[in-house]
């Protein structure tokens, strides 16, 4: 398995990155700060539902918000499509940096430390899927994309999701107005859950995952997929990117003390970051870039992030995916593990206003907030009787 696949129903077009975009930090828009969603959460939580829900889904973050905040505001909003609302928005902004006043204010490691702790987190990726036992695990997705009522009726139309005939009717609905896409009718929806049960055996995750069992919310066909986070990105990245090609960034707090963050990038020569439009076509292999976030005394991955660069001739706008990664407890034993991802795709809507000339410039957003939860050994067992 190489890299992680992105599986969609639709060619669309792209726009590629100068390539001095490469090497550069993530670039946060200018938008609305950490402290500020806070404090729309702390006055929006006393209306209803729908009400807080319209006014958090207009929101753009410029910065990550971290887990202890994130669960603080779903703490606090009771309505579930205000909590669908903040997970977009907050899942948007899942690539950038930390506030600045969340970081550490801790002296860089000399150039030799750093060194030091590579060696380690290469030491800990070439190691950590042999120590993984097989295991099951509940992969949860949430799906959202930020479009036109139109468009999306559209999409399902042309593509089969609403059978007419049987009058189906649409599973998504609008959680509020939308401002990233310029779009002035963009909104932001709600596309569908989906429950799934995960294989991991013999160091590799099984392709193929069933449905997670009574009581699982299959709403929505998965349009947007994604692969590897059990170890696959982890060695893909660590093989296209040399020890000494990693760039030091900034110290971050982790659940159990403070967390080297490294920044890299990887040219399309060397890249081995699969992304497949149609399950008919053949992967292409973009340029990417993003951070590692890694334990120092340990080399122990904590996060990993990915942004494709682009192509000349692609389909892709930009796309971004995070992996955090926890202690977790299989048979008695912990492991870190897969906790959470986000999967983030803006892309050219090239089948939007086709009748006008020339057709406008039209982007859609989509993104998948996946969580990991109900790891359990996977193994047989036989009992004999009398």
């Amino acid at each position: 398995m190489r890299g992680w696949r992105l599986g969609w129903q639709f060619l669309f077009v792209a726009f590629a990155f100068a390539p001095a975009f490469y090497a550069a930090p993530p670039e946060a828009i200018a938008g609305t700060t950490v402290d500020q969603l806070d404090q729309l959460v702390s006055r929006v939580c006393r209306q209803d539902d729908g009400a807080a829900a319209r006014q958090l889904a207009g929101v753009t973050l410029s910065e990550r918000a971290s887990t202890e905040k994130l669960a603080k505001w779903a703490s606090e909003l009771h309505g579930a499509h205000a909590r669908e609302a903040i997970m977009a928005v907050t899942d948007a902004a899942a690539h950038f940096d930390p506030p600045a006043g969340e970081i550490p204010a801790m002296s860089p490691p000399d150039a030799e430390t750093q060194q030091q702790i590579l060696a380690r987190t290469v030491e800990y990726v070439k190691k950590s899927l042999s120590k993984l036992p097989d295991f099951m695990a509940r992969r949860q997705t949430t799906s959202f994309e930020v479009t036109t009522e139109s468009r999306l009726t559209a999409q399902f139309m042309w593509s089969g999701g609403l059978a007419v005939k049987r009058k189906q009717y649409l599973d998504f609905y609008a959680l509020g107005p939308a401002k990233s896409i310029g779009t002035n009718d963009a909104r932001l929806f709600w596309i569908g859950t989906l429950d799934q049960a995960v294989t991991f055996r013999d160091g590799a995750e099984v392709q193929g995952a069933s449905p997670a069992g009574k009581g699982s919310s299959n709403t929505m066909p998965l349009r947007m997929t994604t692969r590897g986070e059990f170890g696959t990105i982890l060695n893909v990245v660590l093989v296209d990117v040399p020890q000494d090609n990693f760039v030091w960034g900034h110290w971050e707090q982790g659940a159990q003390g403070p967390l080297a963050v490294f920044r890299y990038s990887v040219p399309r020569d060397q890249s081995h970051f699969a992304v497949q439009w149609n399950a008919n076509e053949l992967p292409e292999y973009p340029a990417y870039h993003g951070v590692i976030a890694v334990d120092p005394a340990t080399g122990s991955i904590f996060r990993i992030t990915v942004q494709t660069s682009g192509r000349e001739e692609g389909f892709l706008y930009q796309s971004s995916i995070l992996v955090e990664y926890a202690p977790t407890s299989i048979g008695g034993v912990n492991y870190i593990c897969p906790a959470r991802g986000v999967a983030m795709i803006k892309f050219f809507d090239a089948m939007a206003d086709l009748d006008t000339q020339p057709p406008p410039i039209s982007f859609r957003i989509s993104i998948n907030d996946v969580s990991f939860t109900g790891y359990q050994i996977f193994r047989s067992e036989s009992r004999i009787l009398p």
